[in-house]
């Protein structure tokens, strides 16, 4: 199985206490449309509150056998379950960090 990494830099997954990069090999993106969606009061000031619009998404090859695609978390909420060859690396509470960034995954996301 072949992972292509499609984020802006190196990925880091941790398997058996071992990390093991995957460089990046391209940039997938995708177009996003802030709306407002409502406005907040804070400190006597209005805060607004947007919500996203996810349009196209750019950079993500046609499927390919025995391919996963590594996305960001927001291309794979773009596409909506419709690709079964994308993740995204879990930046959750399994993500290992280092003064609060995170240097490896132990896990990815899907769709």
């Amino acid at each position: 199985m072949d992972f292509i990494n499609l984020t802006p830099h190196t990925i880091n997954v941790q398997v058996g206490g071992i990390n093991y990069p995957i460089p990046t090999a391209g940039d997938c993106r995708v177009t996003v449309k802030q709306v407002k969606n409502k406005v907040l009061k804070f400190h006597g000031e209005d805060i607004p509150v947007m919500t996203n619009e996810y349009g196209s998404v750019t950079g993500l090859p046609e499927p390919k056998e025995d391919t996963i695609y590594i996305v960001s978390l927001m291309a794979l909420n773009a596409l909506c379950g419709t690709r079964p060859d994308v993740i995204a690396p879990d930046s959750g509470l399994s993500a290992i960090r280092e003064n609060g960034q995170i240097v490896a995954v132990r896990q990815f996301v899907k769709g």
